[in-house]
């Protein structure tokens, strides 16, 4: 590997590992509804306006709804996960355990999606991260009911994340505009916390 190569890959480690550090700092003082809806409402409120500019949420219409729904997949149900689950297990698990999304994604192509199924070496390296996975479960949470919830949560929240991938590139979704997809993905996961994280706020 070039020197390009290796400063681009500590460079994506750090920038992957940074955002669960953060969430774990996070959840140990503030519920994680409200931790979430902060993250969301500040993208939201940056994206709005440069969306708006751009024109490109009246091409969203017709598919608002879809993309709603990609939402609560994509961003409402795994960042909930993953907060949660950084209550129990350390941050570094936490990042580890996500990098299991493109395994998901195999695994569910499976049924849905042939174009993403692999055969062979592939299916060989597919099998050997599964086993990585429950590996890294054994040797870093051990019996501990709590921690093994909290990785749990997070393993869901990679789920997630790997269907919404699969969404992504259904027609309904991959012809429209990514950055008006984007802002009524943060529009959608807004308002469908703003209830609970109004509920949970601090004292």
């Amino acid at each position: 590997m070039t020197r390009k190569g290796w400063l681009l890959f500590i460079a994506m480690s750090v920038i992957w590992g940074i955002p669960y550090l953060f969430i774990k700092i996070a959840v140990r003082e503030l519920d994680p509804t409200v931790v979430v809806f902060a993250r969301v409402g500040i993208a939201t409120a940056i994206l709005l306006p440069v969306a708006a500019r751009r024109r490109v949420l009246r091409q969203l219409r017709e598919r608002w709804l879809a993309v709603a729904a990609l939402a609560c997949v994509q961003i409402v149900g795994p960042f909930l996960l993953i907060g949660y689950g950084e209550q129990h297990i350390a941050s570094s698990l936490t990042s580890l355990l996500i990098a299991a999304d493109p395994l998901f994604v195999v695994l569910f192509a499976l049924r849905f999606d042939p174009s993403e199924r692999v055969s062979g070496l592939r299916l060989v390296g597919l099998l050997i991260g599964i086993g990585g996975v429950v590996t890294l479960l054994g040797l870093d949470v051990g019996g501990d009911a709590y921690r093994l919830l909290g990785a749990a949560l997070v393993l869901l929240a990679a789920a997630g994340y790997a269907a919404s991938a699969l969404l992504i590139k259904r027609p309904t979704i991959a012809t429209l505009p990514i950055l008006g997809v984007v802002t009524v993905m943060c529009i959608t996961t807004t308002i469908v916390l703003l209830p609970l994280a109004m509920t949970r706020l601090p004292s």
